[in-house]
Formats: C-alpha cells, structure tokens, sequence
C-alpha cells in the first residue's frame, strides 16, 4: 500500500513539473513587449498574483539588472540612459530574398551551403515559388561543384523556412508540402492530397464536402477536413507578414566603464510573487477557490524565473564572443552558432532558437537583435569572416569607392578575394541589393 501511494505521487509529481516546464518554452520565446502584455493580463486576472516593485506597477518602467563578475542591482538606469528607441539604426523595409537570408544565416551550419543556398533564393519569385530551369540548376551545380542531392537539400532547407513551404517549384509540390505539415492523422493527409490532386488542381467544381460524401466520410470527419483546408494557402508567402510591426524594449542593455563592458539585464519581473494575504488565508482552510490560481501565479512565477536565467546566460555568452564588435563595430562580428552556445550552456538548440526570438540588446552603437550576434562563415578557407561582417565589408568598400568609377560586383568580387574572401560574384549582388545599394551603373548616375 505504501508503494502505490509513492507511485501516485511521483507521477502527479512529474506531471506538474512538466506543466511548469511546458509554460516556461513558451515564455522563453516571447518578447519583453510580450511578456508585459501577459503579466499585466495575469495580474488583473489573478488576485492571487503580486508584483512588489510598485514603481512599476504605476509607471511602468523596465528595470535593470548587472550580470557578470559585479551583483549590483540597479532600480533603473534612467530615461536618459534607456534610449533604446533613438538608438535603433534604420532599417529598410524587409524584403522576402533578406528575411530568408537572415533566418539560413541562423540555420545553416556549413558555409557552402548557405552559399548554395543564397544562390538559390535568386531563383524565388515574388510569390515565394523556385522559378529555376533545369539548364539553370546544372549551372549552379556546376559552378559550385556539388551534386544535386546537395542541391535538393539546400532548397529544402529554405522550404522548412518557418515551415512556410518557400522555394516550392509548383503549386503541386506546396500543396503537399503544406498537407504534409498539418497536425492531422495519415487518413486526413491522405484525404486531402487526393481531394487537391484529383479535384482542385484540374479545376472541377465540386466542393470539398460534396467530394467527402462521394468518399463516404463521416459529418464529424468532413467537418474536421474542412477545418484543416483552411489553413492551406496557395501562395508560399500568403502567412508571411514582411512588415510586422514590433514595440521593442531592450532585454540587455550594454554600457562601457572605462576599459571595461557591463551587462544590465532586464529584470523587471524579478519582483513577481504571490499575495501573502490570500496565500495564509490558503493555509487556514478558507478561500478553497483560491487554490488553482495559487498553482497558475506559482507556475508563470517558475517560468518567468527560467526565461530570466536562460536569457541572461545566453546574452552573456554571446557578448563575450562577441566583444569584438563592442569595441570595434559590425566588421567584427565573428562567426557564431547557436549550436557553438547550445553546447556551453548545456541546452537544445531549439531552446536557444526560442530565447534570441525577438530579444533585442541596446549597446552604444544602437539597439541590435539578439539574432543578429548569430552569423554563419561564407567561405572555408580560413579568413574567419562572418556573412554579417562580409556585408558590412561590401558597405565599406562602396562607401570609399571613387564616385565618377564605382565598383561593379565583379570588381568587388575581386576586392574581397584579396582579403580571402571567397564568394560568387552573384552572391556579392544579393547582398549588395539587401543592403539596398544600387548597382555600379546607377550609383555613376546618381554621383554625376
């Protein structure tokens, strides 16, 4: 009897932690402007919730926290101090070739094959479909020396994009990519892939209900069916938004002190914690009802801990390899994975993937996305170079080029081959258009 009670209470024991840690990814993910949303909503909510800083809770103002060697708690850096929002640089308007671009800088290991594949995202039309003919692809192949299984998973690569199926060849190939990735069961799939196949795509009339019933499907069955159709697009880019708008708060805000650099970390709900009075008033017998907002304030407490910790080690980690561009700015920006801080921390990659999601640091050379200390190495041969530097390379070499004899990205290709960076002249034109450069004959025009 003994031994079964221990069971039962191991296992609600494991299945509440496993809550807890359930809400603890999804808060990791979230960003700060998020985060206020959700503990502003909790709070009104739950009475069972607290938040100790009451300058806060009048004014809203974010506080700051030193990590590293010092412990020194600061209440707020002050508002001449917090101006993340004339600090962010400008920022033009993101297009589909610098999103793809910066989200594979991310998820591509090997510096070959994000060459492979930004020479791949030049074929992706304004829809989000791969407009490449098979003389073009044996180019490429040709031209890089790879095989065409590297090919075929370098564009798949681009495709699990976001899951968003970009880099799709037909509209065939994404319908079922996108039937492929829905949370249903083998027969749904296999319902729906028929229904596109043999009634959508040859243009018949007939709806998707009345094409169920032929196939003796249940109501409930059709009804689910249906549900899932609707979260089919016909265009890769249909659920992509390029101009989202984001209300940003700095997570970390760096600042120099003499030769040295501090880390201030945004620690604004630190001071969360559970209402005293209700929680005793618990303890008494009374107030019974209580109890599960109790267990949901002291969950969103575990997670916000959690996202508080995992974040500040990362940023920590990360602006230690990175200080060179503290010192220095974006041409030191050395190449990094988040595998690279994933294995010194001690974590999955994904969880890293979910921490940089909309974080963003202000240093004195502006306010930067944690992402963007994320960059991949473009060439093996050893110049160290990260794609963000080669960028910010082929800014400088434009801005200090002779303005009555620009530059062409052949002559640039060259430039950087002297610095033993090695890349294809088309790749130099990709990011010289994601910088929003013009090319060398416009920028004559313009210079005369």
């Amino acid at each position: 009897m003994v031994l079964k009670t221990s069971l039962v209470q191991s296992q609600r024991q494991t299945i509440k932690f496993s809550l807890q840690l359930k809400q603890s990814v999804e808060l990791l993910k979230l960003s700060n402007y998020e985060l206020e949303q959700l503990v502003n909503e909790k709070l009104d909510e739950n009475i069972m919730l607290a938040i100790e800083n009451e300058e806060f809770s009048s004014q809203k103002i974010h506080t700051f926290q030193q990590i590293g060697n010092s412990s020194q708690s600061f209440s707020a850096l002050g508002f001449d101090e917090l101006n993340y929002l004339e600090n962010i640089p400008n920022v033009e308007e993101e297009t589909l070739d610098s999103y793809l671009i910066k989200s594979l800088e991310i998820d591509i290991k090997e510096a070959s094959e994000f060459q492979l594949a930004t020479e791949i995202i030049n074929f992706i039309n304004d829809e989000g479909y791969l407009e490449i003919t098979n003389d073009q692809t044996k180019e490429v192949i040709n031209r890089l020396n790879i095989s065409f299984e590297k090919f075929k998973s370098a564009k798949n690569k681009i495709k699990l994009v976001d899951n968003l199926g970009i880099g799709s060849e037909s509209i065939n190939e994404f319908l079922d990519f996108q039937v492929s990735n829905l949370e249903a069961t083998n027969k749904q799939k296999n319902l729906l892939e028929q229904f596109f196949h043999e009634v959508f795509l040859s243009k018949k009339s007939i709806t998707l209900n009345f094409y169920l019933e032929q196939q003796n499907v249940s109501l409930n069955e059709i009804n689910k069916l249906v549900s899932l159709s609707k979260l089919i697009h016909l265009k890769p880019i249909s659920s992509l938004n390029l101009n989202k708008t984001n209300y940003i708060i700095p997570d970390a805000i760096v600042k120099r002190d003499r030769d040295n650099w501090n880390i201030f970390i945004n620690n604004t709900y630190s001071s969360l914690s559970i209402n005293n009075e209700y929680a005793d008033a618990i303890k008494k017998g009374r107030y019974e009802t209580l109890r599960d907002q109790q267990k949901e304030a002291k969950a969103l407490i575990f997670a916000i801990n959690v996202r508080h910790s995992t974040l500040t080690n990362v940023i920590e980690r990360v602006l230690d390899i990175q200080k060179d561009f503290l010192d220095h700015g974006e041409l030191s920006i050395k190449p990094l994975q988040m595998k690279e801080i994933s294995d010194a921390l001690e974590v999955s990659e994904s969880t890293i993937s979910r921490v940089v999601q909309d974080k963003y640091i202000q240093t004195p050379r502006g306010t930067y996305p944690l992402k963007f200390f994320f960059a991949s190495s473009i060439q093996n041969d050893g110049s160290g170079k990260s794609v963000t530097a080669i960028k910010m390379l082929i800014q400088k070499l434009i801005n200090e080029e002779d303005k009555s004899h620009p530059l062409s990205d052949e002559a640039l290709t060259s430039a950087l081959k002297s610095e033993n960076i090695l890349i294809a002249r088309r790749t130099i034109s990709k990011y010289r258009k994601f910088l929003d450069i013009p090319s060398a004959v416009k920028r004559k025009l313009m210079g005369q």
